[in-house]
């Protein structure tokens, strides 16, 4: 049986080196991501997280790939169920004058699937 995958494609009228920045640099994730920020060197094997003002850690993992700013694949997990791990690939490419990153969430099981699809909602 096949995991179960989520899909998200956006359009966004900028550059790819913008949006890219708008996923790695805390001071941009904070404008676009609920307050919260992406932390990490961004090399392939740092860890990551995405964290509150007040440095609570919602989400951690591990930079599985960076390819700036078209590509980035990272493990995505409860701080509190490590074991729980889904990945999630950023795939950034330009369309005209519009950039279309397309987000792919493969969960490992059911419970990150819901966990993944709470976080979309907390964080709309």
């Amino acid at each position: 049986m096949q995991k179960p995958k989520l899909v998200y494609t956006t359009f966004i009228r900028t550059t790819p080196k913008k949006l890219w920045a708008a996923i790695t640099k805390p001071e941009f994730t904070r404008q676009y991501w609920a307050g919260l920020a992406n932390v990490s060197d961004w090399k392939k094997g740092s860890k990551w997280e995405h964290t509150t003002k007040e440095n609570e850690v919602w989400i951690t993992g591990k930079v599985l790939e960076c390819n700036p700013p078209k590509r980035l694949v990272l493990s995505w997990a409860d701080p509190d169920d490590l074991a729980d791990k889904s990945r999630v690939t950023f795939e950034i490419k330009a369309i005209e004058d519009q950039v279309g990153p397309t987000r792919t969430i493969s969960p490992t099981n059911r419970a990150s699937l819901l966990k993944s699809r709470r976080l979309k909602t907390r964080c709309a």
